[in-house]
């Protein structure tokens, strides 16, 4: 029922779902929060087809629907207004656009996990590209060929001369930012917002600080801890296998 009712009112015309978002907010957050009703609304269908394998096929119908809305121009409008250029006319521009772009991913990733065809494959491919592009070069010490679009993702890799210990940094904290959404999204964590709750309040160029000092509770055991530790992370469980306990060298 709650499904229905969500795809009714999502499911939509592009400007009839931004004009659904808050008017208070402006319309550049209106089409952000447009954005992630989108996206979440796939997450959740996602969830849906593993339990329940009957609903499977119908939910790759309205997934590969929503992606429609959140590609087309009314939709992308509000990271055009952020940025003065378009996300998907721009891969090889300057901007990170990474709002956008991440959330598109993650919808077309929705979208190939739950069985469904290779329609977005390339699309896909080139999109987890350009983001980890674009992480890698907020490293200290990863310098590009200018003159390699950033869409021509193979001679791009080729042309960064990044240090070993920041490739292996970079690898490491894809695998934990995935980690971390993987187990808030599933339970694992004290609630299935805590992560996002978190990382909400810091400003950009607070969260590298911000995940410097998740990370390092999630790798210490609670009787360790500080018995001062800030609310926001003594929340968070102790993850042991090592995962968060290797050092890295975290995005400037």
């Amino acid at each position: 029922m709650s499904c229905n009712y969500l795809i009714e009112k999502i499911k939509v015309e592009p400007q009839q779902l931004i004009d659904e978002m808050p008017a208070v907010v402006g319309p550049q957050f209106q089409g952000e929060w447009a954005l992630y009703s989108l996206s979440m609304l796939t997450q959740a269908m996602r969830n849906l087809a593993v339990p329940y394998p009957e609903t499977r096929e119908e939910s790759v119908v309205y997934i590969d629907s929503l992606i429609t809305i959140a590609t087309s121009p009314a939709i992308r409008h509000y990271d055009t207004m952020r940025w003065d250029e378009d996300p998907l006319e721009t891969l090889d521009g300057d901007n990170s656009h990474i709002s956008y772009l991440s959330h598109l991913a993650w919808m077309i990733s929705n979208y190939k996990a739950i069985g469904s065809d290779s329609k977005y494959d390339d699309q896909y491919d080139e999109l987890n590209g350009i983001i980890y592009d674009k992480l890698l070069e907020q490293y200290t010490g990863a310098t590009w060929d200018a003159g390699v679009p950033a869409r021509d993702n193979d001679r791009r890799r080729d042309a960064c001369v990044p240090s070993d210990d920041i490739l292996r940094s970079l690898n490491i904290l894809c695998v934990r930012l995935v980690f971390c959404l993987y187990a808030e999204d599933a339970g694992l964590f004290h609630s299935k917002t805590v992560f996002h709750d978190y990382l909400a309040p810091f400003p950009p160029q607070r969260i590298r600080r911000a995940l410097i000092d998740l990370f390092e509770v999630l790798d210490t055991p609670p009787e360790k801890r500080d018995p001062y530790l800030d609310e926001d992370l003594a929340v968070f469980p102790y993850v042991n296998g090592g995962l968060f306990g290797q050092p890295l060298t975290t995005i400037e």
